[in-house]
């Protein structure tokens, strides 16, 4: 394997470690009748769960469905994405399952977040990941737009006050004649 896959089984190992910690630290605080702090660790346990599955997605693609790991974190990333552009009509149930949802939809955030941009330094140890940035940069107006006039303030459109103006139908070729139109 590679060192980017390397780095994806690791970050997979470290999401299972901190969601057996909290399912472990949710078990003593069951075991030792401590209801004040259960919210607390069921709330860990809600949010370490859902981020492990998501690094156990990448890592299935992998190990299992044989895809490129660049492949399968950018395949899962668009599954999370788009998990998260959806979660806002996510079912109604209990207060429970609406907690449930809530940790689920922060875990997504978290794990989207998480890979958004990797630091290539890490886990191939070569030189810098960020591209360098060659040319000189632009000063002054840009070439389409002519400056203002000495003196103007900016902005030098009108202010819109009174009615806006009427606007004027288009009368390209695939506008129909007004007597046609509904």
């Amino acid at each position: 394997m590679n060192a980017f896959c390397d780095h994806l089984f690791n970050l997979r190992d470290q999401a299972l470690d901190e969601a057996m910690r909290a399912r472990a630290d949710l078990t003593f605080v069951l075991d030792e009748g401590e209801d004040h702090k259960f919210a607390a660790a069921m709330g860990r346990v809600a949010h370490a769960q859902p981020y492990a599955r998501w690094w156990m997605t990448v890592t299935d693609e992998i190990e299992h469905g044989g895809m490129d790991p660049m492949a399968a974190l950018t395949k899962t990333r668009t599954t999370a994405r788009q998990s998260l552009l959806h979660s806002g009509t996510r079912r109604v149930g209990t207060w429970f399952d609406i907690a449930q949802d809530h940790a689920a939809t922060e875990a997504t955030r978290r794990f989207y977040h998480d890979t958004a941009i990797f630091n290539l330094d890490t886990i191939t140890g070569t030189g810098s990941a960020t591209p360098t940035i060659t040319g000189t940069p632009r000063t002054g107006t840009p070439p389409h737009t002519t400056p203002p006039p000495p003196g103007t303030a900016v902005p030098t459109w009108r202010p819109a006050v009174g009615p806006a103006p009427a606007l004027q139908p288009d009368t390209g070729p695939d506008t129909p004649p007004a007597t046609n139109r509904r």
